[in-house]
């Protein structure tokens, strides 16, 4: 028997939130599965919605914005799988990817 690997969506709600921006006249800020740079570069520039939000991201990589802005980094070193969601509540928000404390 064997187990298929988790595989993440991105940017998944990139559709929904053009569809809603065509229809409205004020910001539009778009979240889910946002984690390339080129992804945040074509949602804004092609995609014409306002602004493109993370936030696992930043739990690995607080400072993923001046990569990006210095090219230093195209890529969050994010790999979706939610272990950072293991502390929430009782330990520090941080990514426990291959780090599972007791």
């Amino acid at each position: 028997m064997s187990i298929e690997k988790f595989k993440p969506l991105h940017n998944y709600n990139v559709n929904s939130a053009e569809r809603i921006k065509k229809n409205l006249d004020i910001p539009v800020i778009v979240v889910g599965g946002i984690r390339r740079l080129t992804d945040i570069e074509n949602i804004i520039e092609m995609r014409e919605i306002d602004f493109a939000s993370m936030c696992r991201p930043f739990i690995i990589e607080p400072n993923i914005v001046d990569k990006f802005q210095e090219r230093k980094a195209i890529e969050s070193k994010c790999i979706d799988c939610a272990f950072c969601l293991l502390g929430v509540g009782t330990r520090k928000l941080k990514c426990y990817f291959g780090k599972i404390e007791r």
